[in-house]
């Protein structure tokens, strides 16, 4: 235990995306400096299914703020040691190999200890709203510095970056009114929102018709990366990829060329990559021509690896290693670097430690990372992050790098918005940025909670797509599972409603009650007598253009999701 409550004592924590700047104090000559110090208790509960932490807001006051007068160059176990005394409160603390950590604090006639509140619990420390790397024996501290010590239930909440995730979310709800077909604004957006736990049944059902018009729509020409983006975006909302409307998304993904070589490489390693995160998402293709190109495609990356390591977007060994492509192809790898029967294990797993020292050795002073000898950008360091979290690299070195990586990746959120910025020196979010960050947050929140890795979609159930279906968990009443045939608004006609229209017709499950609503129009109800219903005497006169509206249907105790849609002048 003790073992590893100082690996939670000196792990570099993330819990906000803004960092509090103190601006130091002029100091005079006495040697003296003043912080201010702050200690958060609880009660003792056990492991009995509460959790209390310094993320939740739900800790007990044991020592309000107060200031601190201490010698310069003092350390965080001095304050704390000077801040506890004069408290008439106790502790204990112990050495390790990692340095000096508190293992127990006592108030009054409550003490807690590593352990007391669960296997995970024990004491931490922040100095201006961020964790240290250092041990409280050897952290010091400066003028105006805001220290806190804190207990929590389990150290591993507190490193999951909640309201920075919440708020990128926001922001790509805001953006993304309806998601498309295409990088920004769709298939990375749909991942984010799906994976960052905020799915949504009528955001992802415009996604669904989107993409499947845009695949009818004979003149459209789509890449190999289209596909393997297509995928992975239904996938994530637990529609079965394998056929989609009458499309086979893996066909082109399959193909060869003259030489018997996978057309994915036509798009560089940026297409061989994601024909791996592809296949694998959903565990699609479990067959002999499926394992063919997995195999194919990993012994392609490792082909094309730097000689220090990494990759670069041609493959070429000469260059500088790529921070954005090393990253995407260490996470396509993350799984036969895993699992020890995987084609290739060994060479996989030896690549691809190499290929992390590689990113250390280019890591930038800012702990981000960028191409070159550019600056840092919230897009590479998304991209490293995501390849640290699928590789389980943090069990590895204890947390330093991954944490480094998040906590630089964190400066780039706008406080304003909640997007995030592609550079420091932007003045304001980007979406692209945005959607790849909160990819990253969403990858490091399912990993601290001991989920599937975002693009590990094997604890999703799929179901194949129709018009009439709802490609989604139901939301559900009674604690019953909800059958789809009862939810369903089969078709809607027409798609767009004129301001002249006197009724609609709906067609839907026989016995469904549905409710009729507009902006400025009184609510109608009624119900299914048969298969469909018409909304009759219908009077738009108030309803303005881009006015949305919705008929729901419920039938059974079970909530049918909303078909939404717009008014236009007629």
């Amino acid at each position: 235990m003790k073992k590893i409550l100082s690996y939670v004592l000196i792990i570099s924590l993330v819990l906000s995306a803004n960092f509090t700047v103190f601006a130091k104090a002029a100091e005079g000559d006495s040697g003296k400096i003043t912080v201010s110090f702050t200690l958060l208790g609880d009660k003792v509960h056990a492991d009995s299914g509460e959790r209390h932490s310094y993320a939740e807001g739900n800790l007990t006051p044991w020592i309000t703020k107060q200031n601190i007068e201490i010698d310069e160059d003092a350390t965080i176990l001095e304050v704390f040691e000077k801040a506890l005394t004069a408290n008439n409160i106790t502790w204990d603390a112990a050495v390790s190999e990692w340095g000096t950590y508190i293992n127990s604090i006592t108030k009054e006639s409550v003490t807690l200890a590593g352990g007391t509140n669960g296997a995970m619990s024990g004491w931490l420390y922040l100095l201006n709203e961020a964790s240290p790397a250092l041990g409280v024996d050897t952290q010091t501290v400066q003028n105006g510095d805001d220290i806190v010590f804190h207990y929590t239930d389990d150290f591993n909440y507190e490193r999951v970056p909640k309201t920075p995730l919440i708020n990128v979310l926001k922001y790509i709800r805001t953006k993304v009114q309806s998601p498309s077909v295409g990088s920004v604004g769709g298939e990375w957006a749909v991942i984010a929102l799906n994976r960052g736990g905020q799915k949504d049944y009528d955001w992802n059902q415009g996604y669904l018709y989107q993409l499947k018009r845009y695949l009818d729509n004979k003149n459209n020409t789509v890449k190999i990366t289209d596909y393997e983006r297509m995928i992975l975006a239904l996938t994530s909302m637990g529609v079965n990829a394998t056929m989609f409307s009458g499309h086979n998304l893996f066909a082109d993904l399959l193909k060869k060329d003259s030489s018997g070589e996978y057309d994915v490489k036509k798009q560089g390693l940026n297409g061989v990559a994601y024909a791996l995160l592809a296949v694998d998402c959903g565990n699609y293709l479990k067959n002999d021509q499926g394992n063919a190109l997995r195999n194919w495609c990993i012994d392609y990356l490792l082909a094309h690896a730097r000689t220090d390591g990494g990759w670069n977007f041609a493959g070429e060994m000469t260059g500088d290693t790529d921070p954005d492509i090393t990253g995407m192809i260490l996470q396509s790898l993350a799984p036969y670097y895993k699992n020890e029967k995987s084609h290739k294990h060994s060479e996989v797993k030896s690549a691809a430690e190499k290929a992390v020292t590689a990113l250390q050795e280019i890591q930038k002073e800012d702990g981000g990372f960028g191409f070159g000898n550019g600056e840092s950008s919230s897009d590479s360091t998304s991209m490293v992050a995501r390849a640290l979290i699928a590789l389980d690299y943090d069990k590895i070195d204890y947390g330093f790098f991954l944490d480094g990586v998040i906590s630089s990746l964190l400066t780039y959120q706008d406080e304003n918005s909640g997007g995030f910025k592609f550079s420091a020196a932007d003045a304001a979010a980007n979406q692209m940025s945005s959607e790849s960050a909160a990819q990253a947050l969403a990858a490091y929140e399912r990993y601290m909670e001991n989920k599937t890795f975002i693009y590990d979609m094997s604890d999703l159930n799929l179901i194949f797509f129709t018009e009439t279906t709802i490609p989604s968990n139901q939301n559900k009443t009674k604690g019953k599972p909800a059958k789809l045939k009862t939810l369903v608004l089969k078709k809607l006609s027409p798609k767009k409603i004129t301001l002249k229209t006197k009724k609609i017709k709906v067609k839907v499950t026989k016995g469904a009650k549905l409710t009729f609503s507009v902006k400025g129009i009184k609510k109608k109800t009624g119900t299914a007598k048969k298969t469909s219903y018409t909304f009759k005497k219908l009077n738009l006169k108030k309803a303005e253009k881009g006015n949305r509206i919705v008929i729901k249907a419920t039938k059974r105790g079970y909530k049918a999701k909303s078909i939404r849609l717009k008014i236009k002048r007629s």
